[in-house]
């Protein structure tokens, strides 16, 4: 495997250079064959590639060629080589920086057993792309415990395979932790500087909402539940510590490792996870200068004071743990971690006051609304000076939460890509995910959803963004270090989108029964189209593309309940049917007009946020003052109209909205013989006198006697 790999990393070489006329009189197109083979001399390596043909199309001598090609490989920092362009064991060894490695014993399914998760002697992940991505080494020597880590010497077989020599090591933990904080406390002059200043980056990175250390804690809690068990989680406040525990999976290597570094990937592989990057956990140190953690086999602490006493001054300390025995620990600590004994405890000494972790607390633990999306936690205690302050549980009763999944398109995952190649924001994790988790929840009382007021955008925890709504959303954003926001991302543009495309069809699944929810409550938490933040704006635009696709009105015709189009809905623009007092009856609007459109269902026709709907799309077929004049031409609504009272709603619904002397004309107006017509060839009180002209009062076309004192006594305008 890393012959050919070598092999083709030279070709590849040898074409680039030619593009580029750096390859002496070399020209594109030329026939050459390149072949690898073992050195004479083993000092040279395991195998080279031969030059020697090259040079009589570059007209050079083959170790100018040589030279060329190792000095142009060596800028990809992939492997070492030298002047002949060989390929080394102690290259590799080099790049490790070890002479040993550590591995977490696996059973694959098929009963084979190996070490995958390959690390360096400090824990480093190894990431050489001449030995494969996800590095397996094989392993055939006795049953081992599975999920733990080992250390062994190795060697490099003749096809390029990582081979074990002698027998396997279980990690000793104290000795590990020490040679990391070793590692660390070595560190001098530019290398120092450069420890240091990416510590003083991450925590200005994470520096935020004071509360921040308290969502990072509860996602690492998540991400690691302990077969698949719901995750308890306690946090106690004594005198001197905030005292974070819970019932998750025991920390091992891989995870240790993860907090004591700087985007040390323990979670990259793992898309289920809601952590990223391996800064998160620093947030706890802004405001704590000693942090103890017991997990497991795991005893250890970062302590601020100790590690610049043996440094002499400033060092990267939270990148240092210290091996801690339990009898190293003070009573409060000792006591703390025996009245609770959970698989991860964490103790954290604030710099100055505990009890100012209280506000915090509070503010986080006000509501359960904090536990809505995270998967795995599902009850959290706040117990502060023996007392529980706060007990937070997932309540489905009170709280409907649904999850979608997105399949992450094509264009996108290359731009993921391109950017976690360039170094930039995205976890590298993202790289890995094919699908995008995105939630939705609202409050509910019975049949109702209740909005949610101040509600948060969140990333599995809440960010501080905030976009009016009335409902909470969850995705795979890429918040920033302080959950303040999101980076500006092409990512989260996108994401965000999809969101509001998401929620139309999450919106209109509380419509599809009709009775299942109030549907008032439901058009109540329709967002608003006219927001000018950037992230409402994208997330109305993924809803207003998705919405006009699906059938989201509800409506009852012919006794039958079901969604249309909003392009199929009938939009009454002047109230007509959709108000309180409605002129017609449904059917009655159906038979008398030819409209082929749908009214919304009665129960939500006059809702504002219904209206506001149907008027920023303004697709539906509409029923306004034209449509109202043509009415007035169909026999069936005038013979209607001379029914029971329904000229004096007809003749009362003009008057108020303004549209009468528009119809004056119009055969509308009910005469004293039952008749329709229009007001011209009526006369208006030609009763008060018919008994002076008797004679002529059956020829005498005159308005309704009863339709005027109603319409007299009811409204002044009609005068």
């Amino acid at each position: 495997m890393l012959r050919e790999f070598f092999l083709k990393e030279v070709k590849t070489v040898v074409d680039s250079l030619v593009q580029q006329n750096k390859l002496g009189q070399m020209s594109t197109g030329e026939s050459y064959c390149l072949q690898s083979e073992i050195p004479k001399n083993a000092q040279f390596g395991d195998f080279a590639v031969n030059v020697s043909s090259l040079s009589r199309y570059a007209k050079m001598a083959p170790p100018k060629i040589a030279e060329l090609i190792g000095s142009e490989i060596s800028k990809s920092d992939n492997l070492e080589f030298d002047v002949n362009m060989n390929i080394n064991e102690q290259g590799i060894r080099k790049r490790i920086g070890s002479d040993f490695l550590i591995g977490c014993y696996t059973q694959r399914t098929d009963g084979s057993t190996c070490f995958t998760d390959i690390r360096g002697g400090e824990g480093d992940l190894i990431n050489i792309p001449s030995l494969g991505e996800d590095l397996e080494v094989e392993y055939t020597g006795k049953s081992l415990e599975v999920g733990v880590f080992y250390s062994f010497n190795w060697h490099l077989s003749d096809s390029g395979q990582i081979v074990i020599d002698g027998n396997v090591s279980k990690i000793d933990n104290a000795k590990f932790l020490a040679g990391l904080f070793d590692a660390r406390l070595r560190l001098s002059g530019s290398n120092l500087e450069l420890f240091n200043n990416f510590q003083k980056t991450i925590f200005n990175e994470v520096t935020g909402a004071q509360h921040t250390y308290i969502y990072e804690l509860l996602q690492n809690a998540n991400d690691y539940p302990y077969n698949g068990e719901h995750v308890q989680v306690k946090f106690i406040l004594s005198d001197h510590y905030l005292f974070f525990m819970h019932s998750g999976a025991c920390f091992n290597l891989r995870n240790v490792v993860g907090i004591s570094s700087i985007n040390q990937g323990e979670k990259k592989k793992n898309t289920e996870t809601i952590g990223y990057k391996g800064i998160g956990f620093k947030t706890v140190f802004v405001n704590n200068e000693y942090v103890y953690l017991k997990s497991g086999d795991w005893s250890l602490r970062f302590d601020r004071k100790y590690s610049e006493e043996k440094s002499f001054g400033e060092c990267p300390w939270a990148l240092m743990p210290i091996p801690t025995s339990i009898n190293e620990l003070d009573d409060e600590v000792k006591n703390a971690v025996r009245l609770y004994p959970m698989r991860v405890q964490f103790a954290l000494r604030h710099k100055t006051d505990a009890r100012k972790n209280i506000e915090q607390l509070d503010k986080v633990f006000c509501d359960n609304q904090i536990l809505l999306f995270i998967p795995h936690v599902y009850k959290v205690d706040v117990i502060v000076d023996g007392k529980t302050k706060h007990s937070v549980e997932k309540d489905d009763t009170k709280w409907t939460v649904t999850d979608y999944r997105y399949t992450v398109p094509q264009d996108l995952k290359d731009w993921v890509k391109d950017n976690i190649n360039s170094g930039d924001k995205i976890p590298e994790k993202f790289k890995d995910i094919d699908s995008v988790r995105i939630s939705f929840a609202v409050g509910r009382d019975g049949n109702k959803l209740l909005p949610v007021e101040n509600a948060r955008v969140y990333n599995y925890l809440p960010t501080e963004l905030r976009l009016g709504f009335s409902f909470l959303f969850n995705a795979d954003f890429v918040p920033n270090g302080s959950r303040s926001g999101l980076h500006d991302v092409n990512w989260n543009d996108r994401i965000m989108e999809q969101c509001g495309s998401q929620f139309a069809d999450w919106w209109v699944s509380f419509l599809q029964n009709e009775n299942e929810y109030d549907m008032n409550s439901v058009f109540n938490i329709l967002p608003h189209f006219d927001s000018r933040d950037k992230y409402a704006q994208l997330f109305t635009k993924g809803f207003s593309r998705r919405i006009v696709e699906i059938p989201c009105i509800p409506t009852l015709r012919d006794g039958k309940y079901h969604l249309v189009k909003l392009e199929d809905a009938l939009y009454d623009k002047i109230g007509f049917i959709a108000s309180d007092n409605p002129i017609l009856t449904d059917e009655e609007l159906y038979e008398f007009s030819d409209t082929t459109g749908s009214l919304p269902h009665p129960s939500v026709r006059c809702n504002d946020n219904l209206v506001r709907l149907l008027s920023h799309f303004d697709c539906s077929i509409s029923f306004g003052d034209s449509d109202l004049s043509q009415l007035c031409f169909e026999n069936d609504f005038r013979d209607w109209l001379a029914q029971d009272n329904h000229d004096y709603l007809f003749l009362g619904f003009l008057l108020e909205s303004g549209y009468m002397m528009n119809y004056w004309d119009y055969k509308i107006f009910l005469m004293e013989d039952g008749k329709i017509d229009k007001a011209a060839a009526i006369y208006y009180d030609i009763d008060k006198y018919v008994n002076d002209i008797s004679f002529l009062s059956k020829d005498l076309p005159r308005l309704n006697v009863e339709l005027r004192n109603q319409l007299s006594a009811n409204y002044n305008t009609w005068e």
